[in-house]
């Protein structure tokens, strides 16, 4: 492997982030495969495997002094300026209906998982809740679920619990401001300190990218295990009623922003 000179250094930092990336997936295979599981053809799904070694990415940005999935400076760690095309985010907002748990082997697919992973490290221990997915013993969501549960806050929680948290997070990731509520945004660095190691986690606001997540304004199909953002209206007054069809599995959350 090998990067081009070119004026900042991108490439080449985007080979020491990619390497990381790949790191992770070495120790994946070994700590679930070859020592927690040891069973034949017994994989972590793929959107597991590649959400860690995407926010694993995302944790060693500031370290390797690059912009990562951010796509922004690593010495800025306010969710940078509006029209921000870098970075992973501008992708997601373009695809953030699809399904979470389904892997097609898309750029869009890495966008998604990206964005899913910073709501973990940022909302349920930094670098610790993907140690502990990688070292627990299950190869699905429940992997997800496990970890979080370590979590001081993360006590009862399901993985629909946690679906329902990122799409309240990204769609309030424009405030800096919130309190107790799932959050990608303080407006600067959130140190996170684990095993002696201190990681610089940067806030994020969707709504700086360009594309702005994409909210419709008509009905559609929810994929399974994902959101589909409806917005109703701008400046509303009075009452407002809103008729939805939800089969037994989708649940509706009203956000007032």
């Amino acid at each position: 492997m090998f990067a081009n000179t070119d004026d900042n250094g991108f490439w080449q930092k985007e080979m020491y982030s990619t390497l990381a990336h790949e790191f992770q997936h070495m120790i994946h295979f070994y700590q679930k495969t070859i020592l927690l599981l040891d069973e034949e053809g017994a994989n972590t799904d793929t959107w597991i495997n590649e959400m860690i070694s995407e926010t694993t990415e995302d944790l060693v940005a500031t370290k390797i002094n690059h912009a990562g999935s951010r796509g922004v400076s690593p010495t800025d760690g306010s969710a940078g300026s509006a029209g921000n095309t870098n970075g992973r985010y501008p992708l997601f907002n373009e695809n953030n209906t699809l399904s979470l748990t389904s892997w097609r082997g898309q750029t869009s697919d890495y966008s998604k998982v990206n964005a899913f992973g910073a709501f973990l490290t940022r909302n349920y221990g930094g670098a610790k809740v993907l140690h502990d997915i990688v070292h627990n013993k299950y190869i699905d969501e429940q992997a997800v679920v496990d970890a979080v549960h370590k979590a001081p806050n993360g006590a009862n929680k399901t993985f629909d619990d946690l679906l329902k948290e990122w799409a309240i997070a990204v769609l309030l990731s424009d405030n800096e401001n919130l309190v107790n509520l799932p959050m990608y945004n303080t407006g600067d660095f959130t140190p996170d300190t684990y095993h002696n190691t201190t990681y610089q986690l940067g806030s994020v606001n969707f709504f700086n990218y360009s594309p702005q997540p994409l909210l419709h304004t008509t009905a559609g199909t929810i994929e399974a295990q994902g959101n589909y953002y409806y917005k109703v209206g701008d400046n509303l007054t009075g009452t407002v009623n809103i008729s939805l069809n939800l089969n037994g599995q989708t649940e509706a959350t009203l956000i007032a922003k």
